[in-house]
């Protein structure tokens, strides 16, 4: 059933199929040439214990501390339903510091001002539970933090969802191909964050993206 939601469809993204890397929205691309990873790239990874340090000092627990165990949220649809979501992380593993750096690749570079973050980086298992059903997914991901940040973020991709869950249930607009996430990070009271989509429509050597809004969701706090 669709449903009914008003301006749910925001920004409206045009990019051509040939462009050589660039920026697409994100801080990587593919050069279309070489086939090299262009923008953010990683320059080098080191690997670090969970009860170890970052080189500036950082204790690794206490982003595992963070990930780790159930986070219940109250979720709200973009229809205004809302539900109880419990997102549960475990198995948090292969921590590991990685350094960025801007590389695009052979050839001239683009004119961009690009500034690329270090991250400390976990292997994860989530767990995404929704009290309605439309939610229910287990699978592997990873969780990134900005350095100087004080919390993880995580987006995991729902495109092969094995639930009720549909995007294409969130939008009266039709696409040549979809895709879907939830995205999160935490507060002083707990998780929050949203579930997006991606709706793309193929015209020739363009390619027409649109966002698709879902749910938003956020603890209550203790």
């Amino acid at each position: 059933m669709k449903r009914v939601f008003g301006p749910a469809l925001l920004g409206l993204i045009v990019v051509g199929c040939g462009d050589d890397g660039g920026d697409d929205g994100g801080d990587t691309g593919i050069d279309s040439k070489s086939g090299e990873e262009t923008g953010c790239v990683v320059m080098e990874e080191t690997a670090l214990a969970l009860d170890g340090t970052t080189s500036s000092g950082y204790p690794v627990i206490d982003s595992v501390n963070i990930l780790d165990g159930e986070h219940p949220a109250e979720l709200t649809w973009n229809d205004d339903g809302s539900t109880a979501l419990t997102v549960s992380i475990s198995e948090v593993s292969n921590a590991r510091f990685q350094d960025r750096e801007v590389y695009w690749g052979p050839g001239p570079s683009p004119s961009i001002d690009l500034e690329c973050n270090d991250q400390l980086v976990f292997d994860i298992q989530v767990s995404i539970v929704t009290e309605d059903g439309q939610l229910s997914e287990t699978l592997s991901s990873t969780a990134t933090q900005i350095e100087g940040e004080t919390s993880p973020t995580i987006v995991v991709d729902l495109s092969t969802a094995t639930g009720t869950f549909n995007v294409m249930d969130w939008t009266d607009e039709t696409f040549d191909s979809t895709s879907a996430s939830l995205s999160a990070d935490w507060n002083e009271n707990g998780i929050q964050g949203t579930i997006d989509g991606i709706g793309e429509r193929t015209d020739g050597d363009i390619v027409m993206a649109t966002r698709i809004d879902v749910a938003t969701f956020g603890a209550t706090g203790f």
